[in-house]
């Protein structure tokens, strides 16, 4: 076994120093910048990259170079404009056989990329490459008391040695100040050669540049020597980061809209001693949350049961069946006579547990209650249309956004996909609040708080019922449903548990002694088997890489201890292909 493990260790050691061998061989003999600061806040930049191919061939086409479209500073993105003016290349040995303009350009993850060579042939000799390119809104800062160049020469993104890197920067005035960074991304090591005379300066990092090492140059030149296009950046800024920026107006705009649902619930709630004419306890619970629930179909029951359209019998220990009595129920609103009808539809008896496909008839008596709200114009149809469209519209998107972050790497282009992702969000969230109520819905609404103010603080009345048996027991019945759906039940129920002492005609149950309180804890037994009754069917299912930034570590002066190899505009990196 030990034989075995030397073996493979020994191969895989030789594996990777043959693979580090070839790597190695590969690399920039020199690596030349000329760049010219004009005072119209454009920067010319003319790179010479004199690439060796490994020795051992390699099968290289020629070289891979990419820039930064965008940067961030503080979070937030800032443009950059890039012109390529000329890309050309040649043999070392022969200066003369010059190839011009052979490249594709692509955009990817904030990056410029440019793809150098021909395809058809391998080079096996170093070669010289020149991209002239013009940047624009990149590594110029506008400071209180000075203008700030703050540029990566080289930024930290190629992936072979870099020797003999030299930079010439000339300036439209003269230079003030200059300080120079060198290394791997933010490294603040100052490893540089600088000399400067008057408006010119010559910059040389200090040795060979490893793989994904770079070097900055930060630049002070008096106030107003480069144009200052401040606002242009930051109308190019906003529009840059508009993903991010995009919560702040929708969280203003949908505020607007929330102020009169809230302006609504800041009303003052009066006690309501009995329910709306024109409402029910279905009907009601779709008012009050207007969403399905199954506690709110046994509230219906019970007041159906209440009301006399049959008694619940629980003929076993928590086991229940309904049994029709001769009232008849054509004067039942279409919502509660959808589920008289399925219930009785095969038998004047009927078990609960043996009531099956409930969950279909639930369902569409909720439907129905909407509907007869939406008749009674309790609710606006154009809102809960405003509704539907932006929760159904935010989760589609939300969805195709989540499924799509692969296209939003990077940590820019992460802050849009963040931004984009709140909006959908907080429009998803609005959707969810929005009033459909009108006028008169918000009047049967704010009646409904009223009576659950009453239900809730109902021992302030108690005193009045003990000498009216009849009005006690039909204060408590006709507001049990009720008390159902605001979850007050048991609260209403011990209210009365000393002076409702005598079983309902509605109700048969085996008990040894009752009262309001052995009532709701019986209906509450009664409403987990509609429940079981009324739930869905069951359904079964069948059942990288990671990309850099778009941009260096940038972000603010490279003066004042802020300063970091990769921390200004610009800056190229790169590989072979």
């Amino acid at each position: 076994m030990k034989r075995v493990l030397l073996t493979i260790s020994l191969s895989l050691s030789f594996f990777f120093l043959a693979f580090s061998s070839v790597f190695a061989e590969r690399k920039i003999t020199e690596f030349r910048s000329d760049i010219v600061v004009n005072n119209d806040a454009t920067i010319d930049i003319v790179e010479k990259i004199t690439y060796q191919p490994p020795d051992s061939g390699g099968n290289r086409h020629g070289i891979l170079w990419e820039i930064p479209s965008t940067y961030s500073v503080f979070g937030f993105k800032r443009p950059t404009e890039l012109n390529i003016n000329s890309v050309m290349y040649y043999p070392l040995s022969t200066p003369s056989n010059i190839t011009e303009n052979r490249f594709s350009q692509s955009f990817e993850f904030g990056w410029i990329k440019l793809k150098i060579g021909d395809a058809s042939i391998y080079i096996d000799e170093p070669h010289v490459y020149t991209i002239d390119y013009t940047l624009k809104y990149s590594g110029i800062l506008y400071e209180k008391e000075h203008d700030e160049i703050y540029l990566n020469i080289i930024g930290p993104g190629w992936d072979m040695p870099i020797e003999n890197a030299s930079a010439t920067l000339t300036f439209p005035n003269n230079i003030l100040d200059v300080i120079c960074f060198v290394g791997e991304d933010e490294s603040v090591n100052q490893n540089c050669e600088i000399e400067y005379i008057d408006n010119v300066l010559n910059i040389t990092p200090g040795g060979v540049l490893e793989p994904f090492h770079g070097y900055t140059v930060a630049v002070k030149l008096p106030v107003g020597t480069v144009k200052n296009t401040t606002k242009e950046q930051v109308f190019k800024a906003i529009i840059a980061n508009i993903g991010i920026l995009l919560p702040i107006p929708i969280s203003i705009f949908l505020f607007g809209f929330l102020i009169k649902k809230y302006r609504n619930r800041s009303l003052i709630v009066k006690a309501q001693f009995h329910p709306d004419k024109d409402t029910d306890s279905l009907s009601s619970s779709v008012l009050y949350k207007n969403s399905f629930n199954t506690k709110n179909i046994s509230a219906s029951l019970i007041e159906m049961a209440v009301r006399g359209y049959y008694t619940i019998r629980e003929y076993k220990k928590h086991k229940y069946e309904l049994v029709k009595s001769e009232r008849k129920a054509d004067d039942l609103p279409i919502h509660m006579k959808t589920l008289y009808d399925a219930i009785f539809a095969y038998g004047d008896t009927v078990q609960i547990s043996k009531m099956t496909n409930f969950y279909d008839t639930a369902s569409k008596s909720y439907r129905e209650a909407n509907k007869y709200l939406d008749e009674r114009d309790a609710f606006s149809i154009q809102k809960k249309s405003l509704k539907s469209t932006l929760t159904v519209l935010s989760v589609t998107v939300g969805i195709f956004l989540v499924t799509s972050v692969a296209f939003f790497q990077g940590r820019s282009s992460l802050g849009t996909f963040f931004g984009l992702l709140l909006s959908l969000l907080l429009v998803f969230l609005f959707g969810l609040k929005i009033d459909v109520r009108t006028d008169y819905g918000n009047k049967l609404y704010h009646n409904l708080l009223g009576l659950k103010l009453y239900i809730a603080t109902a021992e302030k009345h108690r005193i009045q019922f003990h000498n009216d048996p009849v009005k006690y027991r039909g204060v408590f019945e006709n507001l049990l449903p009720y008390a159902m759906i605001f979850n007050l039940e048991k609260k209403w129920a011990k209210q009365f548990e000393k002076i409702y002492t005598t079983p309902p005609s509605w109700y048969e149950g085996d008990y040894t002694s009752f009262n309001s309180f052995v009532l709701v804890n019986s209906i509450n037994n009664f409403s987990r088997n509609v429940k079981t009754s009324s739930q869905p069917p069951s359904s079964s299912y069948s059942s990288s890489g990671g990309y850099r930034s778009g941009g260096w570590s940038s972000g603010g002066s490279g003066f004042g201890g802020g300063g970091s190899s990769g921390g200004g505009g610009g800056g190229s990196g790169g590989s072979s292909w």
